[in-house]
């Protein structure tokens, strides 16, 4: 498959591939490999369940918004010793949007259960612990929701990503 430049190319679980660019100067691009258990949260916070993640209707995907969101989602992974916290939201987010525009099921995500309590302690930790390089993972621990979750049912609450 050839993909121009701005393009996204999304490689299913055991698809082979080479990498090599069809043009002889080469090119220049930027990989991001996602664990299992990052897209099964992802899932289940969509979706509420954890079974099969999705998987690519294509392997190139055209879409600019989403491609210039995980550019900058990447870019902030590059730095995320400095915000670890707004590194993992916006990635999460962007990985979420890549499936829910381009996977191979199309549903619509569950809705958000509104949980002020768990929302709360996380507000609570935050504060505390503003100064430290706190993840996404250690918040959503103390409010005792899965990550991905916390981060929809963090914004449905206030409006805004925890990192904000």
């Amino acid at each position: 498959r050839v993909a121009p430049a701005s393009a996204m190319i999304a490689i299913n679980p055991g698809e082979v591939h080479d990498g090599e660019s069809a043009v002889p100067d080469g090119c220049r691009y930027r990989v991001a490999y996602f664990s299992d258990e990052l897209l099964s949260d992802i899932f289940f916070g969509l979706y509420g369940d954890r079974r099969r993640v999705s998987y690519f209707k294509s392997p190139v995907l055209f879409d600019r918004d989403v491609s210039s969101a995980l550019l900058h989602a990447h870019q902030f992974m590059e730095e995320a010793q400095k915000n670890m916290l707004a590194a993992e939201s916006l990635m999460m987010q962007v990985v979420a949007e890549v499936f829910l525009r381009h996977g191979d099921e199309r549903r619509s995500p569950c809705p958000v259960v509104r949980n002020t309590g768990a929302v709360k302690k996380a507000i609570k930790y935050i504060r505390k612990n503003a100064a430290e390089n706190i993840s996404v993972d250690d918040i959503a621990a103390v409010a005792g929701l899965s990550p991905y979750y916390f981060l929809r049912q963090f914004k449905a609450i206030t409006g805004l990503p925890p990192h904000a």
